[in-house]
């Protein structure tokens, strides 16, 4: 029994020592807990073949992450999905994990309405996050603004 409560004491203090960061600011030093965090600005078009926006695709995005051995790599979703606008536009400004590679897929699913159906189409796109020197925190690592090159859906 004793040793239970020994392993869970040092699983509790290693798990909120993995998770800190000891950063020197102004010659003091500030203690953060927590995960880092970024901004993500990305936006794009999708259009049909011929040139013609889509409303109403939906848009998932994913972070991609590579294994510290050279495993594959892994997908973790945003858990946010937008819409394409009148225009096939979309834009995501949302604050998470600060990925290396953002994957994005598009999905048709209203069927024949909006010029028809249209195969689903996923893109990747590289992520370059710059930080503002000013800022102190030391969990964020900036923001980064990506427009996606036009995606051109194919009808099925």
């Amino acid at each position: 029994m004793k040793a239970t409560r020994f392993f869970a004491l040092l699983l509790a203090v290693l798990g909120i020592g993995g998770c800190s960061a000891i950063e020197e600011v102004d010659n003091r030093m500030i203690a953060a807990y927590g995960v880092p965090t970024a901004t993500y600005h990305v936006k794009g078009k999708v259009t049909d073949e011929q040139g013609n926006p889509i409303p109403d695709i939906e848009v998932s995005f994913y972070g991609v992450y590579y294994g510290s051995t050279g495993t594959p790599p892994g997908i973790d979703p945003f858990n946010v999905k937008l819409k394409t606008n009148s225009q096939g536009n979309y834009l995501l400004e949302e604050l998470h994990y600060p990925y290396p590679k953002v994957r994005i897929q598009f999905e048709d699913k209203d069927g024949p309405a909006n010029g028809g159906e249209f195969e689903s189409e996923t893109t990747q796109v590289d992520m370059t996050f710059k930080k503002d020197n000013r800022d102190k925190n030391p969990w964020y690592s900036g923001i980064a603004q990506v427009d996606v090159p036009r995606i051109k859906l194919k009808k099925k």
